[in-house]
Parts: C-alpha cells; sequence; structure tokens
C-alpha cells in the first residue's frame, strides 16, 4: 500500500505542478483584457509549490492528504470559473476537471471518488455560473457531465484489476490470494 501512496503523490503532484504551470502561462499569455492575472499567477504559485511539497513528502502521503489536495483543486477550480473572463475560459478548465475526476477514480475507493467529482462539478459550476458569461451553458453541461462518465468509468476500471487479481485466467477459480482474503474476511 505504500507503494501506491507514493505514487499518488507523484501523480498529484504532476496535476498540481501541470495546473501551476497552466496558470501561468495564462497569466502571461491572458485570453481576454479582463483575465484575472493576478489570480492565475497566485494559483500557478500555489500549484507548483503544492506540487513540490507532494514530492518532497511522498513518503508521508496518506488518504486525507489525498482528499485535502483534491478539495484545494477542486476550490481552485470554483474561484477559476468565478473569475473567468469569457465562457471559453471556463470551458477552458475541462481538461483539469477531467484530470482530477481520472485521478479520483483510480486512486480513491469509487464512493470516494463519486463524491469528489460530484463536489468538483457542483462547486465548478457554481463558479461558472458565478460568473455569468453568456453562451457557456451547452458546452459546460456537456463537460459537466463528462466530467462525471469519465470519473465513474475510471472508478469501475479501477476495481476490476483488485477483484481479477484473486481468480486464476485461465481456469476462473479463486486462487490462494482469494482464498486468504475470504478467510480473513
Amino acid at each position: 500500500m505504500h507503494a501506491r501512496q507514493s505514487t499518488a503523490a507523484y501523480v498529484l503532484a504532476l496535476l498540481f505542478g501541470a495546473s501551476g504551470l497552466q496558470c501561468l502561462v495564462g497569466a502571461a499569455y491572458p485570453m481576454a483584457p479582463d483575465t484575472p492575472v493576478l489570480l492565475l499567477c497566485v494559483l500557478g504559485l500555489v500549484g507548483l509549490a503544492t506540487g513540490g511539497a507532494l514530492c518532497a513528502f511522498s513518503e508521508r502521503f496518506g488518504p486525507v492528504a489525498t482528499h485535502a489536495a483534491i478539495a484545494v483543486v477542486t476550490a481552485s477550480i470554483g474561484v477559476l470559473a468565478w473569475q473567468s473572463a469569457t465562457a471559453l475560459g471556463i470551458v477552458g478548465l475541462g481538461p483539469v476537471e477531467l484530470a482530477v475526476a481520472v485521478y479520483a477514480g483510480h486512486f480513491l475507493t469509487p464512493a470516494a471518488s463519486r463524491r469528489h467529482v460530484l463536489a468538483l462539478v457542483t462547486v465548478a459550476s457554481a463558479g461558472a455560473w458565478a460568473a455569468a458569461p453568456t453562451g457557456f451553458l451547452m458546452p459546460w453541461v456537456c463537460l459537466a457531465a463528462c466530467v462525471v462518465l469519465v470519473g465513474e468509468v475510471q472508478a469501475r476500471l479501477a476495481e476490476r484489476p483488485g477483484m481479477a487479481a484473486g481468480i486464476n485466467p485461465l481456469t476462473g477459480v479463486a486462487d490462494r490470494r482469494a482464498w486468504e482474503e475470504d478467510a480473513r474476511r
């Protein structure tokens, strides 16, 4: 389990670092005159710093840190949606939302993943709605549906290796690992 926690920390560090870089690029090359450049700079630096901290402390990374980090990303996406200057800026948050949904589906239990994805879609939608630009509703509804769908698919796919590992693929009979797990339960 320790190796999985370290992997979760490194992947989350990449997510934070890539998001931080994207924010800094967005600040350096604004899409509109009223782009929230200062907010993008702050979130960019926070993203890079958090990514670095996750790498540095990956050995002590646990479930509470995972949930907290996903909550920080969710809140950041909501704030960015709320402060977005254009409909394109709001819908442009789609890739990071999808990345968070895939991460949650892969590294969390299906129930926890669903809660995080629901929170992500709710917070980001509230931010987008508060920004009130015109012309974003239909693309946003499609994006929200895709985020929920991708999160659910990833959560289900992530369950399969654990379930399949206890079954011999040739015979379909439970192997020693499955018997030990059943005995432990």
